[in-house]
């Protein structure tokens, strides 16, 4: 349970932070902050690999054993682009455009389409808990983005 709270005190930092330095940086483009943060997921990518090579851990052999290794760069770089570089275009463009409050909301798709993947996956639907939870966010994201909109635009001048 604590770790849940770990990611989401990372999440949220990572939000916040991502849209301040945006903003606050001028000088760096979202599209090169995105490719910046893209080749680090790939230098790390290339690290774990190597370390796991130099500590006898058999994830490079397994690989190899199995012609594998064609398949896991392909993967590796197949989701670096699309799940890194264009997620993090994405997001650094919602970073830009909206405050800071409302892109945390936001970032709720991305558990939510995890949730989704993941059911599809296991070819399995939600449990009635697991409905709920997901209603209970899409509610509360609604709700925010309903009162953040609320603030900015007077009753009057409706």
């Amino acid at each position: 349970m604590k770790f849940r709270f770990i990611a989401l005190a990372l999440w949220t930092w990572y939000g916040v932070s991502n849209a301040n330095f945006l903003k606050k940086e001028s000088q760096v483009s979202a599209n090169l902050f995105s490719t910046m943060v893209g080749m680090q997921t790939l230098t790390l990518v290339l690290f774990v690999l190597i370390i796991s090579w130099l500590t006898n851990q058999q994830l490079v052999s397994n690989l190899l054993a199995k012609d594998g290794l064609m398949s896991y760069f392909i993967g590796v770089i197949v989701l670096g682009i699309v799940a890194s570089w264009v997620a993090t275009w994405a997001w650094n463009q919602t970073s830009i455009r909206l405050t800071v409050s409302m892109a945390g909301m936001m970032i709720v798709f991305e558990s939510l389409f995890g949730l989704l993947y993941s059911f599809i996956y296991q070819s399995s639907f939600p449990s009635i808990l697991e409905w709920v939870s997901i209603f209970f966010i899409i509610a509360g994201v609604s709700f925010g983005i309903w009162r953040i909109n609320k603030e900015k635009i007077p009753e009057h001048s409706l």
